[in-house]
């Protein structure tokens, strides 16, 4: 159920990003879902969620999935190390991905826009938390 959820909020948060806004709302739930959940699923969500945004906004298809994929595998690497779910761990890992986002894809840095990217995951945070819980309760 969870899956399902995700992926309709992933397919509507792409849709979102290639018409009306230009924030990287699809990475920071990348983010979010691999800081909080195993690696297998957490890549498979990856891969899925850059191929539909590769689709809605007529990139390369495969382009945002292979940096999906690498941002999935490092918050994998580090996760161990430090306690993935908490804001101290989450907001420079955001800050991070949604620069290089910015400069690998866009080629324009503006910074009002990283920083917005970097803050919305405070919000979501709580947000993602609460979906493990749900699906427990049924």
């Amino acid at each position: 159920m969870s899956l399902i959820f995700l992926f309709s909020l992933i397919f509507f948060f792409s849709l979102l990003e290639a018409t009306v806004t230009s924030l990287n709302l699809v990475l920071l739930v990348i983010v979010l879902w691999s800081a909080l959940k195993v690696a297998e699923e957490g890549f498979v969500v990856a891969f899925f969620a850059g191929l539909i945004l590769d689709i809605l906004k007529g990139q390369p298809l495969g382009s945002s999935s292979l940096f999906f994929l690498t941002v999935s595998f490092l918050i994998y690497v580090y996760k161990n190390r430090f306690r993935a779910d908490k804001v101290a761990f989450l907001w420079p890992v955001s800050l991070i991905t949604v620069f290089l986002d910015h400069w690998l894809f866009k080629q324009v840095l503006i910074p009002w826009q990283i920083l917005v990217n970097s803050v919305l995951i405070i919000f979501f945070l709580p947000f993602f938390k609460k979906i493990p819980k749900i699906n427990q309760e049924r």
